[in-house]
């Protein structure tokens, strides 16, 4: 150390040595801090990310009785569709209140499918009336009963069909706990 300390004195201004040893010292201290904070960094980035994944497993989590409650709607509704002629679908089904709690717990395309049954069913509705015109005069614009049975049995398969994908596409996105 004296040697250090006799060439800086013996080589130059003590004073513009000490400002480069400063400077060195300055400069290595902010490289290792920048290191650091990088790591930091990836560190909240990460934890941030873990905080997101539990919030949307809270959310499934608050919302699952709901939404496994409306599937259960569905699935009577289906039912009903499936195994009754006479079809007395409650307005509240596909009112408001019932689309907007939809529009709240499900994604664009539950909600699509929603408005698809409410038309299919209106539909059935329909077919069923021009069923009982048909048993009673013979025919119904120009359909036979059978034929109007046969409509309203393909309309309910297709019905059941797009159900089946649909719930078992909201099963696996929002009640499945895989993830």
């Amino acid at each position: 150390m004296e040697y250090i300390a006799n060439w800086i004195t013996n080589h130059g201004d003590t004073t513009d040595w000490l400002m480069v040893l400063i400077t060195f010292i300055y400069v290595v201290a902010t490289v290792i801090i920048c290191h650091y904070n990088g790591k930091s960094a990836k560190s909240a980035e990460k934890q941030v990310a873990e905080v997101i994944h539990q919030q949307k497993q809270n959310v499934r989590i608050q919302f699952l009785d709901k939404r496994i409650e409306i599937i259960s709607c569905f699935d009577d509704v289906i039912n009903k569709l499936m195994n009754d002629w006479e079809v007395d679908i409650q307005d509240s089904f596909f009112g408001s209140l019932m689309s907007n709690k939809i529009k709240a717990l499900f994604d664009d395309d539950f909600v699509s499918f929603h408005n698809y049954l409410g038309k299919a069913v209106k539909k059935i509705i329909i077919l069923n009336g021009d069923y009982d015109h048909a048993e009673r005069r013979g025919d119904c614009n120009g359909r036979s009963p059978e034929d109007i049975r046969v409509e309203r049995e393909n309309l309910c398969d297709e019905i059941l069909e797009k159900y089946i994908v649909e719930k078992n596409r909201i099963f696996d996105l929002y009640i499945s706990c895989d993830e």
